[in-house]
């Protein structure tokens, strides 16, 4: 989905099969980080995609690259241009690993187009259709699970001047071919914007967000309902889940495509709770119990549970909840901690579904670090992040594939300077993989999914920086070598798929 530019987005690809501040002079911590330059232990390389400048193969901002993870192998996947304003905005790899579907500004200053390209080059395909006037462009997609399509959502398909043009959502082949609008009419003048179009993951629906629009305001910038849309059936088959009063967000389907959660005012305005339905909107659950506002539900792996955020008070304090997502599933509290003020502030399935790591101010007031505490509740957390210094925050966190690692952004040892650590998933061991980056601080960060790498990016020391340069690390912090030695330019957006 379209993402900040801002931010980094990592994309790994298996070929035989990828927040930041100020002062302070980075690395530290404990473990044998920093790159040592040894070549690492031997195993099949993966392709990382990003989008950089170099300054001498295009006249564009930026252009999209795949490398393979030990550096070799660069090649260019974007379409060569001479608009010196030309960058990649967003991009994602297909499921299947073969493709890459990413955002560009290559026609227009003005407008952005959805392009795919093949995983180890060739000539890219304009899959995104062209707007009647100038000023289309894309506001998300995202791919099939087969990856023989995408959906996207863009304000093309009509003849509106771009202010007054709203966006709708598109089906199409991954070769440009069968383009679809699959949402009914928006109205003339629009009075709805339908967007943020979510495949499910058995490939049958796709969620569309509705939200209001008229032509003196544009469109609202929260949805207020959910349409969802049966791709077995030809045309407008988009029917409406649910509508709240005010607000919906926080949508996900379930991993089996059988249910989908949301957080919505759906009974009562301004009162937010967690809801589960079937795909056309039987079966709405109230999954919450308390408070006036829950949110941020995620289901565990194999879609038996569901976790939430519980805010039962002003100014919104929140504790991790788990429940079994259908009537009468009692909760299980794992994270309590509105008596004292304190927050749970994000959190995440461990891979296999046994465990859920969580950023809180469980120990000191204002500081947030990582824990991990079992999903069924028993036992208590374990603190995963190593010691803070006294300001110091963790401020992102995932999960190795194999469950066995947590990988952290935090300034733990230098105020406001983010470096990137890898501890055990049972605490312990934590280590420092970007050690010795003096001035560079990370930006963004992903694993490969054999868990045997870790990927991230970094820019020059200050408060959001942007990216300029990518490396690739064991997870013990060596072998670290920089892959894009070549780059001059960012904003870097990379992908391990």
């Amino acid at each position: 989905m379209i993402s900040a530019i801002a931010r980094l987005g990592i994309t790994l690809v298996s070929v035989t099969a990828l927040t930041a501040c100020s002062s302070g002079g980075g690395g530290g911590g404990g473990g044998n980080g920093g790159g040592d330059g040894n070549p690492p232990p031997s195993r099949n390389a993966q392709t990382i995609v990003y989008s950089a400048g170099d300054g001498l193969s295009t006249n564009g901002v930026t252009e999209l690259y795949s490398v393979d993870d030990d550096g070799n192998g660069r090649t260019m996947l974007s379409a060569d241009t001479a608009l010196d304003t030309t960058s990649i905005h967003d991009l994602a790899v297909s499921p299947d690993g073969l493709w890459v579907a990413y955002v560009s500004n290559i026609r227009s200053p003005g407008e952005t187009d959805l392009y795919v390209s093949a995983i180890n080059g060739g000539t890219p395909v304009r899959v995104s259709r062209t707007k009647p006037i100038l000023g289309g462009r894309i506001q998300s997609f995202d791919w099939s699970p087969d990856s023989s399509q995408l959906v996207y959502a863009a304000n093309v398909g009509h003849n509106r001047l771009p202010d007054m043009a709203t966006n709708e959502v598109f089906v199409v082949d991954r070769d440009g071919s069968n383009d679809t609008k699959i949402n009914g009419e928006i109205g003339n003048p629009a009075v709805v914007e339908v967007r943020n179009p979510q495949w499910s993951p058995d490939g049958r629906y796709i969620l569309q967000e509705v939200a209001a629009f008229n032509s003196a305001n544009g469109a609202s910038n929260v949805a207020n309902a959910l349409n969802v849309h049966d791709t077995t059936v030809d045309g407008f088959s988009s029917v409406r889940v649910v509508t709240a009063f005010n607000t919906l967000r926080n949508v996900h389907w379930s991993p089996m495509s059988d249910r989908l959660s949301f957080s919505a005012d759906f009974l009562s305005p301004s009162r937010y709770h967690v809801f589960t339905s079937e795909p056309f909107g039987t079966g709405i659950t109230k999954v919450s119990d308390n408070g006036d506002f829950n949110s941020d539900s995620r289901w565990s792996p194999d879609g038996s549970t569901l976790a939430y955020l519980d805010h039962p008070s002003l100014p919104f304090p929140g504790d991790l909840v788990v429940s079994g997502a259908s009537p009468g599933s009692p909760d299980t509290v794992l994270a309590f901690v509105t008596p004292d003020g304190k927050q749970v502030y994000d959190y995440a399935w461990s891979p296999d579904g046994s465990k859920i790591a969580f950023t809180a101010d469980l120990d000191t007031p204002r500081v947030r670090e990582l824990y991990v505490i079992n999903a069924d509740g028993t036992g208590n957390p374990v603190k995963i992040s190593g010691p803070l210094i006294a300001t110091g925050d963790v401020f992102d966190f995932a999960w190795s594939p194999n469950g066995n690692s947590i990988a952290y952004l935090a300034d733990q040892d230098t105020d406001t300077f983010i470096d990137l650590y890898v501890s055990s998933a049972n605490g312990g061991n934590n280590t420092s993989i970007s050690m010795g980056l003096n001035g560079e601080e990370v930006t963004d960060f992903d694993w490969s999914d054999d868990s045997q790498r870790i990927a991230f990016s970094t820019g020059p020391e200050g408060r959001n920086p942007l990216s300029n340069k990518l490396y690739v690390s064991q997870p013990n912090g060596s072998g670290r070598r920089e892959i894009t030695p070549a780059m001059t330019s960012g904003p870097l957006i990379f992908e391990y798929n």
